[in-house]
């Protein structure tokens, strides 16, 4: 789901073999299970022409006379094929804005690559993402999958959100205690509250056409102890969200959220049994939870000419990871060995994380 790619492939069913699928081919080897069927005809030229080129392959399984071109979609996906000649592989249809993997296939879980990963670049040619391992570099992970555009509404629904704190119940005496300016990081943020006063009552308003689109919030007192309280704020949910109710924002897991009734003046908040001091307020707002958290375990792999290379294991000790002596140029993999299964391919540039 990236808004701004092109297809890769198209593919049409058809109710007469294709003379020049796969499956026709006369083929004496294992092949993906797609490509099995007579009846996919490849009809990519019917929506772009694209480039032809022919691929080096630099990693000979001789046994193998079938090469592949795929993509990565939480996972491999083998978009088409092409028979060796010698030390080429030639394809058609190559359109600019993906990232082509040259492999093999392979029946097991590990990939079989022949050449390097590569785009077409806006001059027709094609650019590898050959690994440098003369020049290394120190890598800053954020995130091991790219924000979506409909993630990106609910960060733009923070914008204007209040945090206040007050002593009576309808908050007729509301202080402000910080309020969300700009577009949030689409992880835990973190702000220090100066207002020296102690309140009963806390809240986060949320700006109209916003729906409150909370997942947590997280109060400190100044020994940076977690403040606890009852749960007070708009009752309800949105229709199509029966299990998005407010008490989700303070039950420590990230992905659970509040979808309010209304999209106006929705608020959710804590009450306390005496007045607290707040210091500091922890909040992220309805998210994808592919951000990198302190405790997880993580893997950083890298693509060469013959399949993934680990840069090893860590566990993450803050909102970001560091690996040091990553060789550049490559294409990336972040995993999380904890949980999740979203990942996506990326290159490194000046300090960003790349989405491919």
């Amino acid at each position: 789901y990236m808004e701004y790619k092109r297809l890769p492939r198209s593919y049409r069913q058809m109710f007469i073999p294709d003379s020049n699928s796969l499956a026709l081919q006369n083929v004496h080897e294992a092949i993906p299970l797609f490509f099995q069927s007579p009846f996919y005809k490849d009809v990519t030229n019917e929506y772009y022409i694209g480039e032809t080129h022919s691929i080096e392959i630099k990693n000979q399984i001789q046994k193998k006379e079938f090469v592949y071109l795929s993509i990565f979609n939480k996972g491999f996906i083998y978009l088409t094929w092409a028979r060796k000649n010698k030390n080429l592989a030639t394809f058609t249809h190559l359109t600019d804005s993906i990232l082509y993997f040259p492999c093999y296939y392979s029946t097991s879980n590990t990939f079989e690559a022949f050449n390097y990963p590569f785009f077409i670049n806006k001059d027709k040619a094609i650019h590898y993402f050959k690994p440098d391992t003369l020049h290394k570099q120190t890598m800053v992970l954020w995130r091991k999958y790219h924000v979506k555009r409909h993630h990106n509404l609910f960060l733009k629904r923070a914008i204007g959100g209040r945090f206040e704190g007050a002593n009576k119940a309808n908050f007729s005496d509301a202080v402000l205690l910080h309020e969300i300016k700009n577009l949030p990081p689409m992880k835990m943020t973190y702000v220090d509250i100066v207002n020296p006063s102690g309140f009963q009552y806390f809240r986060y308003l949320s700006p109209d056409s916003s729906y409150c689109s909370i997942a947590e919030i997280k109060l400190y007192d100044g020994t940076q102890h977690l403040i606890y309280g009852n749960i007070i704020g708009t009752n309800g949910h949105y229709v199509q969200s029966p299990n998005c109710v407010k008490e989700n924002v303070f039950d420590g897991d990230v992905l659970s959220y509040f979808d309010a009734p209304n999209p106006n003046e929705a608020w959710v908040g804590m009450q306390f049994s005496d007045k607290r001091c707040i210091k500091k307020i922890g909040y992220i707002m309805r998210n994808d939870d592919n951000f990198v958290q302190e405790g997880q375990c993580y893997e950083l792999l890298y693509m060469d000419k013959n399949g993934w290379k680990s840069m090893g294991k860590k566990t993450a000790i803050a909102d970001s990871i560091v690996y040091q002596n990553v060789p550049s140029g490559a294409a990336y993999l972040l995993k999380n060995h904890t949980k999740g299964k979203e990942e996506r391919i990326f290159t490194y540039e000046n300090g960003q994380q790349i989405w491919w």
